[in-house]
C-alpha cells in the first residue's frame, strides 16, 4: 500500500532554486494560485530592461511583462478549477537547453505526489499535490510549493538560441510573426503542474513506486484492448508509441467528445504516442490530430481552448468553480429596477447589487459572463421610450461600473438577449426594435473589446415580417446563433440564423417551425455541431413545448418532438446542454396553477425522460431559467407562494438525480419577475 506520505517527483528540487522569493497572489476567485518569484535581482521576473507595453500587458519592463503573463495564466486556471487550499507555483526564468535549430520553451510539473489521503477518490493511487490538497481540503505538504515552472530566458536574448525568435508577451492577443506565445506556453505548463501528466516512466513502463496514478487510470490501448493499470511494463512501453490507439477513457471527456472533428478513435480521444517516443511529451498530451486544436497538445498551437482538458481534469478528480449570476426586475421602489445576485460557492452565499436607480421603469434584464466579467443589459424608458443600457463588472460581481447606453434609437428597444464568449471579450446582443403599432424587427449589435465599444447595428430579421422574442447564444470565440419568432401568414413561426465570423456576417435565414398555430418563446443551446431549439407552439388550444435539433449547426432541421403534451397550457421554455445531456424547463398549468417542469435527454436530444417537477407550489411559478455545468444544474424562477412574486431557485449537484430544497433569492414587498441566470 501507499503510505500516507509524499513522493518528490519534480525534475527540479525546491532547495536548488534561489533563496530569495517573492509571492504574487491572484485571488478574485475562491481558488487562489500564488506565483512564487524565485528569480534573483536583475534577472527573470526582475529584469529591468525597458520594453513597450504589449496588447493586454501594460508592463514597461521585461520582468514585469513576464510576471503579468504568469499572473494572467494563474487567473485563467483559478476561474476553472476549485480548491480551498492555496496553490503555490515556484517560478523562474532561467537559461534552458537551446541551439540554433531547437530549444526547450519551458517545463513544469508537480513538486510532490501523494496517495491514501483523506477523501482520496481511489486508494493506492498517486495524485499530484495540488489535486491531493484540493481533495483533502488541507495542505498536505505545507513546507513545499506545489508546482515548479521554469521558462527559457535565452529565447530572444541569446543569438545562439533559436535566432530570429522571441517571446510574445501579449495577453489574449495572437502572437506576431517571429514570436512564441508566452501566455499560452505558461497556461500549458501550469496545466501539467495541475495534473495533466502521468508519473509512469514511459521508457521502461514502470509505475511510480509500483502504484497507479490519477492520469494513467484513464488510458487505454485499443489495439491491445487493455487499460494502462492492467498492462505489464513492456506493454506500456509498446502502448506509449502506439500512435492513434492510445486513448483517454474518462467519462467526462467521452461524454463531450463530439466537438472534436479529428483525433478521435471509436469515440475515444487520442493521446500523443509517436514512434519513436518523445521524452517529456509522449503520453502526457493530447494527440496533434485534434481539431479544433487544444491547449494541452505537445506542439504550441496558440489556442487557449481547453474544453477536453477541463473535462479530463474532472475525470482526474478536480472540481470546477461555478459562477452563479442571476438578474431580475423588482418594483419594490415603486417602479421596476434591475438587480443581480452572484455566487461563487455553489449558492452557499450570494452578493446582491442594485444595477439601476431611476424614476422610470427598467425591465427585461439579460445576462452574460466570460472570464471575470459579468454583463447585464436592460431596457430603460427614462427618455420617454425604451433604450438599452449595459452594466459591467470585471471582478465577478463584486463591483459594477457606471451604466452605459449602448442602444439609443428614437423607437422602442426591448426584449434584449445577450451572449458572451468564454473570455468575455466578445459580447453579442440581439433585441426587438419596435415602433407604435408595429412590433418591429430583430436588431443585433456586438462588441469585440469587452463592452468598451460597440460596432454598427445590423437588422437580422426580414423587414417584411415582424420579429419578436430573440434568443442569442455563442460557442467558442467566433460562432453565434440566433432564433426569434416572426409573424408570417397571420401566425408566428420560429426563424434561425448563424454566424461563423463573430457576428460580422450571417448565413441566410432558416425557418424552423411552420405550423398552423403561433410559435413563440424560442430558446437555444449548442454543443459542437448540434444546435438544440425549444419553443411554445399554440397549434392546439392550450399550447405545447416543442423541440428540434440540427446536427449541422442549423442548416437543416428535422421533425420536432413534443415535450409537454398535457391538457394544460405550457409556456416559457428554456434549455441548457452539456455534452450529450440536454435539459429543458418550462411552466405548465395542467394542475390549475403554473408549475415548473423539466425533461432530460442523455443522448443529445434523441430521446427524453418523462416530465418531472422542479416547483409544485400552491401558487403560480413562471419564467424558469436554467444553467448547466457538468452535473451542476441551477434553475431559477418567479414564484407567488407568499402572495407576491419572489425569485426562487433549485440546485442539483448530481445531474438532476436529486434536488436541494427550494430557496428564495429575493424577499421584498414588491414583485420580483423575469429572472435570468447566466449560462
Amino acid at each position: 500500500m501507499i503510505a500516507n506520505h509524499t513522493k518528490n517527483h519534480s525534475p527540479l528540487k525546491l532547495f536548488s532554486l534561489a533563496l530569495v522569493t517573492t509571492l504574487f497572489t491572484v485571488c478574485a476567485q475562491a481558488t487562489q494560485i500564488t506565483i512564487q518569484n524565485n528569480d534573483g535581482a536583475g534577472e527573470g521576473f526582475n529584469d529591468p530592461t525597458v520594453v513597450a507595453p504589449a496588447p493586454g500587458n501594460p508592463g514597461t519592463t521585461l520582468g514585469q511583462q513576464r510576471l503579468n503573463v504568469f499572473l494572467a495564466a494563474a487567473e485563467y486556471w483559478e476561474k476553472i478549477l476549485k480548491s480551498d487550499v492555496e496553490i503555490i507555483v515556484a517560478s523562474q526564468i532561467d537559461p534552458l537547453t537551446c541551439s540554433l535549430m531547437t530549444g526547450t520553451l519551458g517545463s513544469a510539473g508537480p513538486i510532490d505526489a501523494t496517495g491514501n489521503f483523506a477523501n482520496a477518490p481511489v486508494l493506492n493511487t498517486w495524485y499530484p499535490i495540488a489535486l491531493a490538497n484540493s481533495l483533502a481540503g488541507t495542505d498536505l505538504v505545507p513546507a513545499n510549493a506545489d508546482i515548479n515552472a521554469t521558462f527559457n530566458s535565452r529565447i530572444g536574448t541569446d543569438p545562439t538560441c533559436l535566432p530570429g525568435l522571441n517571446w510574445w508577451y501579449g495577453i489574449g492577443s495572437p502572437p506576431v510573426a517571429g514570436t512564441v506565445d508566452f501566455y499560452n506556453t505558461v497556461l500549458h505548463e501550469i496545466g501539467h503542474g495541475l495534473g495533466f501528466l502521468t508519473f509512469v516512466n514511459t521508457a521502461t513502463g514502470a509505475k511510480l513506486s509500483g502504484f497507479d496514478d490519477h492520469f494513467m487510470r484513464h488510458l487505454r490501448d485499443l489495439s491491445l484492448g487493455l487499460d494502462w493499470p492492467n498492462m505489464t511494463n513492456a506493454q506500456r512501453v509498446a502502448s506509449a508509441i502506439d500512435d492513434g490507439d492510445l486513448v483517454w477513457t474518462g467519462p467526462k471527456v467521452i461524454g463531450d467528445v463530439n466537438f472534436l472533428t479529428t483525433g478521435v478513435n471509436n469515440g475515444f480521444p487520442q493521446m500523443y504516442a509517436p514512434n519513436p517516443r518523445e521524452p517529456g511529451s509522449s503520453v502526457s498530451h493530447w494527440d496533434t490530430d485534434f481539431s479544433p486544436d487544444e491547449l494541452m497538445e505537445p506542439i504550441l498551437t496558440n489556442s487557449a481552448l481547453s474544453r477536453a482538458t477541463v473535462n479530463a481534469y474532472q475525470d482526474m478528480g478536480w472540481m470546477l468553480n461555478s459562477l452563479f449570476a442571476v438578474t431580475w426586475s423588482d418594483n419594490t421602489p415603486g417602479n421596476n429596477e434591475v438587480y443581480i445576485k452572484a455566487s461563487t460557492d455553489q449558492a452557499a452565499s450570494w452578493k446582491q447589487t442594485r444595477l439601476s436607480n431611476t424614476s422610470t421603469d427598467t425591465i427585461s434584464p439579460t445576462i452574460g459572463t466570460g472570464g471575470d466579467n459579468i454583463y447585464v443589459v436592460y431596457a430603460d424608458d427614462d427618455a420617454g421610450h425604451y433604450d438599452l443600457f449595459l452594466k459591467r463588472s470585471t471582478d465577478i460581481g463584486q463591483t459594477f461600473e457606471t451604466k452605459k447606453k449602448i442602444v439609443g434609437l428614437p423607437t422602442n428597444s426591448h426584449g434584449p438577449s445577450l451572449s458572451t464568449t468564454p473570455t468575455g471579450t466578445n459580447i453579442y446582443l440581439a433585441w426587438q426594435e419596435a415602433t407604435a403599432g408595429d412590433p418591429g424587427n430583430i436588431y443585433f449589435r456586438r462588441s469585440t473589446d469587452s463592452g468598451s465599444t460597440f460596432q454598427a447595428i445590423q437588422i437580422l430579421s426580414s423587414t417584411a415580417d415582424e420579429g419578436v422574442e430573440p434568443d442569442i447564444i455563442s460557442q467558442g470565440e467566433d460562432k453565434v446563433y440566433l432564433a426569434w419568432s416572426g409573424i408570417t401568414a397571420g401566425n408566428g413561426d420560429i426563424f434561425f440564423r448563424r454566424s461563423t465570423t463573430s457576428g460580422a456576417t450571417w448565413r441566410p435565414r432558416r425557418t424552423v417551425s411552420s405550423t398552423s398555430g403561433d410559435s413563440r418563446d424560442p430558446a437555444l443551446a449548442v454543443n459542437g455541431n448540434i444546435v438544440h431549439l425549444v419553443w411554445k407552439d399554440a397549434t392546439s388550444d392550450n399550447g405545447n413545448i416543442l423541440y428540434k435539433r440540427s446536427t449541422d449547426e442549423g442548416e437543416t432541421w428535422p421533425a420536432f418532438i413534443t415535450l409537454s403534451g398535457t391538457t394544460g397550457e405550457s409556456s416559457q421554455p428554456d434549455i441548457a446542454v452539456d455534452g450529450d445531456n440536454v435539459y429543458v424547463v418550462w411552466w405548465d398549468n395542467v394542475n390549475g396553477d403554473k408549475d415548473i417542469w423539466y425533461k432530460v435527454s442523455t443522448d443529445s436530444g434523441l430521446t427524453f425522460s418523462s416530465r418531472m417537477y422542479i416547483a409544485n407550489t400552491s401558487a403560480d411559478s413562471n419564467h424558469p431559467s436554467i444553467k448547466l455545468e457538468g452535473d451542476i444544474v441551477l434553475v431559477t424562477f418567479s414564484d407567488q407562494s407568499l402572495g407576491n412574486a419572489e425569485i426562487n431557485y433549485r440546485l442539483s449537484l448530481d445531474g438532476a438525480t436529486s434536488w436541494n430544497p427550494r430557496r428564495r433569492i429575493t424577499n421584498t414587498a414588491g414583485q420580483s419577475i423575469t429572472p435570468e441566470v447566466a449560462n
